[in-house]
C-alpha cells in the first residue's frame, strides 16, 4: 500500500485517538495503529496507510508513524503542502 501524509488536527489523549487532515478528509487514527510511545500533537505531520473504517465513515489511518524528513516515502511520492482551515496539510501524489 502507498503511504500518505497528513496533519494531526484534533487529539483526545484520554481516549487514545486523534484525527488527521488528509487533503480535504478528516481521518480517524487510534493509538493501536501508532508506532511511537507518545501520541502526536496537533500540527504534527504523520505518514500512514488507509484501512477500512470501523463506523462506516471514511477509511481510517493504519500503520501510522511520524513523518520523516525526506527519505524513502519522499522517493516514491511528490510532497504537496497546502493550508486548510489554518492548518498546514501535507499530502503526496505518486510520481
Amino acid at each position: 500500500m502507498r503511504r500518505k501524509f497528513g496533519v494531526v488536527c484534533h487529539v483526545k489523549h484520554d481516549k487514545g485517538y486523534w484525527f488527521v487532515l488528509d487533503e480535504d478528509v478528516r481521518r480517524f487514527c487510534h493509538v493501536s495503529h501508532w508506532s511511537e510511545i507518545e501520541m502526536p500533537k496537533v500540527g504534527d505531520t504523520i505518514s500512514f496507510e488507509l484501512g477500512p473504517a470501523r463506523n462506516g465513515g471514511p477509511d481510517e489511518c493504519v500503520k501510522a508513524k511520524p513523518a520523516q524528513a525526506p527519505g524513502a516515502d519522499a522517493l516514491v511520492s511528490k510532497i504537496i503542502t497546502t493550508e486548510i482551515e489554518g492548518v498546514k496539510v501535507v499530502r503526496t501524489e505518486a510520481i
